[in-house]
């Protein structure tokens, strides 16, 4: 008989927040055509995903920021908790570069992740989706330090040892002093084809591309596939048909079984695992080194001028800096408080009984907001930035409500006047932006 092999398909879930959630900005809403993405994604994909078991066959993670805006009925709510129990993978509740922030503020957000993965269905998560998977040697020692085991990578992240690819093989990256972190990289071709290739027939993409890759593995390992979750029902709109028919069909027709990350493990010799070295500030979504797409220029712009990137990312750290400066004075130990109850801090929930320290925390989880991946990710920033400038426009007004209107507000038009400086591509200022906030 012919010994079953495994397979991890995995699913990145992520949308930004897109509404503010202070009382003097509530209903102000970060996209240009008024449309709630989240919630029009969310009967695409999401609910479409759940209600058909998809993610009771998939490892997925599902951004703390995401699930925070997912009105879900409690039949659902309670089918996304066992599937976060079972398949779940940690995250950092939001989505900035980590690299490009400080130690205190990766460990803030690593922490908020975890403390609501925990809240939100009962486990610690084991394993660790980075944002944009980008990485470097400081940011591993702080997933380390909050009792991760591992992170999910590129393959071109990751270099063994011994000299072999890194796709679909556990490896220990050394951390220095003995210490060392998990990475399991994915099978990029196979991932690359869940993203782009067609989705109509899916015994001949499990015998054409997934068997493959699956027939060169060694004994013990399993293919691990990943790829952005909303692939399945919103970039092609009947791709969670052809997924569902994948996993529960196709798949197994070939003696080939979905499993769980921990299922797959439970395959591995722990005390034989290949080591292998971190290529530093790298991410899955930019091969040019350095994460510039999220800093500068590079051919991710496909031609356009990015120049923009580099002094509007700047600003909005310049930003998050005042902020810090505010809140160690005001509040020194911010860091453990925020983190225990991110979400609580962030959506404004202490609104009944709200005070000074609540909108001080509010201020920093906003700055933090501000500092998302996803303005510089693109080319255009009227396609995102407008979600970094109405968190930063929460994090003044948060200020002002904590009682430092003085402070606040400098920061405020400090920020106006230098974004009215920055031009997109297009030439158009992006204190445009903001004109078009104080419409709504």
């Amino acid at each position: 008989m012919t010994k079953e092999k495994l397979v991890v398909i995995g699913q990145h879930f992520y949308q930004p927040p897109r509404y503010a959630s202070h009382e003097l900005l509530a209903g102000i809403s970060s996209t240009a055509d008024g449309i709630n993405w989240t919630d029009r994604i969310a009967g695409e994909c999401y609910l479409p995903q759940l209600e058909l078991g998809i993610l009771d066959n998939t490892a997925f993670d599902m951004y703390g920021v995401l699930r925070s805006q997912l009105n879900l009925s409690q039949e659902q709510l309670a089918q996304l908790e066992l599937a976060m129990r079972e398949r779940g993978v940690g995250d950092p509740f939001l989505h900035p570069i980590l690299p490009d922030l400080s130690s205190r503020d990766r460990s803030v957000l690593i922490a908020a992740g975890r403390n609501e993965f925990y809240k939100d269905c009962g486990k610690w998560p084991d394993w660790f989706w980075p944002p944009e998977t980008a990485l470097d040697t400081p940011t591993l020692k702080d997933i380390k330090r909050m009792r991760y085991k591992g992170i999910l990578c590129a393959p071109e992240q990751i270099v063994r040892q011994d000299g072999y690819p890194a796709d679909n093989t556990v490896v220990k990256v050394e951390l220095g002093s003995g210490d060392f972190i998990l990475a399991f990289p994915f099978d990029r071709p196979v991932s690359q084809s869940l993203a782009f290739h067609e989705k109509e027939n899916a015994d001949d993409f499990a015998r054409e591309i997934i068997m493959p890759r699956v027939n060169t593995l060694p004994q013990g390992s399993s293919l691990l596939a990943w790829t952005d979750g909303e692939t399945f029902g919103h970039h092609d709109r009947q791709a969670h048909l052809f997924l569902e028919y994948l996993l529960s069909t196709s798949l197994p027709g070939f003696n080939v079984h979905p499993v769980s990350l921990e299922m797959a493990l439970e395959q591995l010799n722990l005390d034989n695992i290949p080591q292998a070295r971190l290529v530093e500030r790298t991410a899955w979504s930019c091969p040019h080194g350095n994460l510039i797409r999220w800093n500068g220029e590079c051919d991710c712009g496909e031609g356009k001028d990015t120049s923009w990137k580099h002094p509007f990312i700047q600003l909005l750290r310049e930003v998050n800096s005042l902020i810090d400066d505010i809140i160690d004075r005001e509040l020194p130990d911010w860091d453990r408080t925020l983190s225990g109850d991110f979400k609580y801090y962030f959506g404004c929930e202490f609104i009944s009984s709200a005070t000074p320290q609540d909108y001080l925390l509010m201020a920093k989880a906003s700055s933090l907001a501000g500092l998302t991946s996803c303005a510089t990710f693109f080319s255009d920033v009227y396609t995102s930035g407008r979600i970094n400038i109405l968190f930063v426009l929460q994090a003044c007004q948060s200020l002002i409500s904590a009682g430092l209107a003085k402070e606040g507000k400098a920061i405020q038009t400090d920020f106006y006047q230098s974004l009215a400086k920055i031009h997109d591509s297009g030439g158009k200022p992006f204190s445009s932006i903001i004109d078009e906030f104080n419409r709504q």
